[in-house]
């Protein structure tokens, strides 16, 4: 079986594009103008709201081709708007999650963005069937998660392991992935490389060979880990071929510890079809995060162990058993999410005493007034009460 085939599925996967509507007029001009409920995109996005802390509401918004071209407005669920949106027009600002903000314009009578949603969506390529997730974290501030139509998920996860090894060479291509260069921004669609896929697909061919002939051991040497006594028996094996030259050995030794935790190897024994830097490669990453997991603070943040969850959930397309971090990573984000909770409401009390301290200021200066005014009433009534001396003065005789 060719050893990148797996690859090229999962780079080719795409979710169902939605229905194509023709509007009326515009001759070949197609509009996406239907929501795919079913979309890979939408169930991640779902998968992900569901994820997320309930003190904060969220919604969800599948992105048609109005949102992304001319007009690039968007409307949000009236019932959001409504419960907890301002009734009035107001800027809102967009968050992303690099934390990079953008001010939008809302409007109350249309329920949702207009002026700076433009510059959100081309800032971020937005395109119709991907999916937005929006959190809101403040009164007038949105954290917008973003889905991609294309699955961008699962193909950087893939694609991202590349580079990943210490002994693998980065793929210097346009349609994939340059070193250094985010992701997202260059994931193109395959039909756009195929001459990078061929090559990508004979340095894999070339690479099996290569391990094949060096490395290859026969079925009965391929001892189950409850056999393996000690470091020196562990061996890194996969479809029979020993690929400990592609990991380094610390990451070995590391990696050797948390199957030892597990009492049992991560990955897959057999995993027909993949490249098997990229296995040795998501091995590395594993161990990057659980070193990460290991070493965390409350300081490290949220969005961090969100991305190392995004991450590993990749890494889990590779037939790595990382459940049990994946586990680690949701008691801590709950955790972040508890503090986050108390350090807001800590920040209220604080607003709270200074109110209370400005209104005791307040009280006491309105007390020294009404002392003073107290004081100049006796002082012009005199002993006499007005009443009975002003009654006297207007009865007396002529």
């Amino acid at each position: 079986m060719n050893p990148l085939a797996a690859n090229k599925k999962v780079i080719r996967r795409r979710s169902p594009t939605p229905k194509k509507v023709q509007a009326k007029g515009e001759g070949s001009r197609r509009e996406y103008g239907c929501v795919d409920e079913n979309s890979i995109a939408m169930r991640r996005a779902r998968e992900l709201q569901a994820n997320l802390s309930p003190q904060f509401p969220s919604v969800v918004k599948f992105l048609l081709h109005s949102h992304t071209a001319r007009g690039f407005w968007l409307g949000l669920p009236k019932d959001f708007c409504t419960s907890h949106l301002p009734n009035h027009d107001t800027a809102i600002i967009l968050v992303d999650e690099n934390g990079r903000e953008t001010e939008s314009k809302y409007l109350i009578e249309k329920h949702g963005l207009s002026g700076g949603w433009r510059g959100f969506s081309l800032q971020h390529n937005l395109v119709p069937g991907d999916v937005v997730v929006f959190q809101l974290i403040q009164p007038l501030k949105l954290k917008v998660y973003i889905v991609r139509a294309n699955d961008s998920a699962n193909i950087a996860g893939a694609i991202s392991l590349l580079d990943l090894s210490p002994y693998a060479h980065p793929i210097e291509t346009e349609g994939l992935l340059l070193e250094g260069d985010d992701i997202e921004e260059n994931v193109l669609r395959i039909e756009d490389a195929p001459d990078q896929l061929t090559r990508i697909e004979h340095e894999g061919e070339n690479l099996e060979r290569e391990v094949s002939t060096s490395d290859h051991l026969s079925a009965e040497n391929v001892v189950e880990f409850s056999q393996v006594k000690n470091f020196e028996d562990f061996k890194v094996v996969v479809n029979n071929i020993n690929i400990d030259s592609k990991i380094s050995e610390d990451t070995r030794l590391k990696y050797y510890e948390l199957c030892r935790s597990q009492n049992a190897y991560l990955h897959e024994l057999e995993e027909p079809g993949l490249n098997y830097t990229l296995i040795a490669g998501a091995i590395t990453e594993t161990v990057k995060i659980a070193d990460g997991i290991k070493a965390a603070t409350l300081a490290t943040g949220r969005d961090v162990l969100e991305v190392w969850d995004t991450t590993l959930i990749g890494v889990g397309n590779f037939g790595m058993e990382v459940g049990f971090l994946r586990g680690r990573i949701s008691e801590l984000i709950r955790m972040c999410e508890a503090a986050e909770i108390v350090a807001g409401k800590e920040k209220e009390k604080a607003i709270a005493e200074a109110e209370m301290k400005d209104l005791l200021y307040k009280v006491s200066k309105v007390s020294a007034a009404i002392k003073n005014l107290d004081e100049e009433i006796q002082a012009h009534s005199g002993e006499e009460r007005v009443e009975e001396v002003f009654k006297n003065v207007a009865s007396a005789n002529w």
